[in-house]
């Protein structure tokens, strides 16, 4: 991805390669190299590169459709119920068609539980991946 992300910007600009090269005092052959994928500048070249460009490193770096939305708190609450509760992780992998691990929730599930008691996992029925979903959605509010 840098090498695409580094030759729009070169190019939004007008520069050649050479100018690039001058301005950022490193051989034509770096440039070439870079926009080749041939090779990849190290750290501190990377950031001097953004600064001359006036963009950030995660620009130059990423693909430019990338888009870091931080999560909303019901996000967040969503997430985190779906890590630490296995009945809600498997009603929504289900609703998703994602398969679930048993032993993995099984795991989570000993855990949470003190390791004490062996759970059961059964197979959800619409009714219960419905009613896990309401109470996802009550969380979240």
């Amino acid at each position: 991805m840098f090498e695409k992300n580094l030759k729009q910007l070169r190019k939004e600009r007008n520069l050649t390669q050479t100018e690039l090269a001058l301005h950022l005092r490193v051989s034509l052959g770096a440039i070439g190299n870079w926009e080749a994928g041939n090779r990849t500048p190290d750290a501190q070249m990377l950031l001097t590169i953004a600064d001359y460009f006036g963009v950030s490193t995660d620009r130059l770096l990423r693909d430019p459709n990338f888009t870091d939305t931080p999560f909303s708190q019901k996000e967040k609450r969503l997430i985190s119920a779906y890590r630490n509760q296995p009945d809600i992780q498997l009603a929504v992998d289900r609703l998703l068609g994602v398969d679930t691990p048993l032993k993995l929730i099984s795991e989570n599930k000993s855990a949470a539980l003190g390791g004490d008691e062996t759970p059961i996992i059964s197979n959800a029925s619409s009714n219960e991946i419905a009613s896990t979903i309401r109470k996802i959605k009550k969380e979240g509010e």
